[in-house]
């Protein structure tokens, strides 16, 4: 009896592993133990790829879901809560949001497609955004070209690409893994607030984090991301420094910046600045060179805000390296 337990589970496990995409199977088999990864690869390897029926297959995702459910519930991580938002007792569809208005409010309507379709969405591309590039790929394959277009205009611009590049694949999975898939995203979708929440940008929240850190603990920091990877410890010193830093400099640290920046960068960068941020350039260049750029901007035209951003990012890179330099 015991015997027949153990088979069985083991063979629910390799159905689930089997509806996995290839990569996907990979990534989940290496996040496991060694000695549960051992036997599976093995029985992978050994047995000839063929999914159950798909009463079968649908009845092994009831049970995965239902102990996900479980497990969730146990974490304490419940996506609902009474005092997050509340439900109309009389339609456990519709869910009400503070400040709402009443045409945000979406009734499901038990057409999963028809849902995908029509629901808010801001709803939508939350969950999407969470999700693997290839689930988005996988679900997208089932809407409209319009609301495709809509979504993946909506998604960061990096799960804009890798979703993309997943279209391109062409990619395909049993059906009613796709039709989990689909309600399950509806599901969580409608729990979502109907308002665009703005993404923040992780690099720019770590650089906020280090700029309040104590320059010796901050450099530590920075060494140990540069190990892990170089090209995000670039992006990062983008944001570690900032124009306006300028206003926190000493006198002669601005003057260091200044000998290293053009006179046309530095009119672009001041385009429409704080009086403070002109007042302490100013009073760091020569009297002829300060007559000349006061000169210079009372008569400069309107400069797109693209280069401006770019004449600020010059400076605040060159802040840094300033900065690094007069660390004793």
């Amino acid at each position: 009896m015991a015997t027949s337990d153990t088979e069985n589970r083991e063979e629910r496990v390799l159905t689930l592993l089997r509806m996995l995409r290839e990569e996907d199977r990979q990534v989940l088999l290496l996040s496991l133990p060694e000695e549960l990864r051992g036997p599976l690869l093995k029985k992978i390897r050994q047995e000839e790829w063929k999914l159950p029926s798909t009463r079968r297959q649908s009845r092994i995702l009831d049970e995965f879901e239902s102990l996900m459910s479980i497990a969730v519930k146990l974490a304490g991580l419940q996506t609902t809560s009474n005092k997050s938002h509340t439900a109309d007792d009389s339609n456990p569809s519709i869910l009400q949001f503070p400040q709402q208005e009443e045409e945000e409010v979406y009734q499901l309507t038990g057409d999963t497609l028809l849902d995908l379709e029509h629901m808010n969405l801001h709803q939508l591309t939350a969950v999407l955004e969470e999700e693997q590039p290839r689930t988005v790929a996988l679900i997208c394959q089932h809407l409209s070209t319009r609301r495709v277009a809509d979504l993946l205009n909506e998604l960061s611009s990096s799960h804009r690409r890798a979703t993309v590049r997943e279209l391109a694949n062409d990619p395909h999975a049993p059906a009613e893994l796709v039709s989990r898939l689909t309600q399950t995203t509806v599901q969580q979708a409608i729990l979502k607030s109907p308002k665009k929440v703005e993404a923040v940008n992780p690099l720019i929240r770590l650089a906020d984090i280090l700029r309040e850190t104590d320059k010796p603990l901050r450099r530590e920091f920075f060494s140990a991301i540069e190990e892990s990877d170089s090209n995000q410890a670039l992006e990062l010193q983008k944001h570690l420094y900032r124009f306006n830093d300028l206003l926190e400099l000493t006198d002669r640290q601005v003057q260091q910046v200044l000998t290293r920046i053009d006179s046309e960068t530095l009119q672009h960068a001041l385009f429409e600045c704080e009086p403070e941020l002109l007042e302490k350039v100013l009073q760091n260049l020569s009297r002829r060179a300060a007559a000349t750029l006061n000169e210079e901007l009372s008569y400069q035209r309107p400069v797109p805000k693209s280069v401006c951003e770019a004449a600020r990012e010059m400076i605040a890179q060159t802040i840094g390296i300033v900065d690094e330099e007069n660390v004793t």
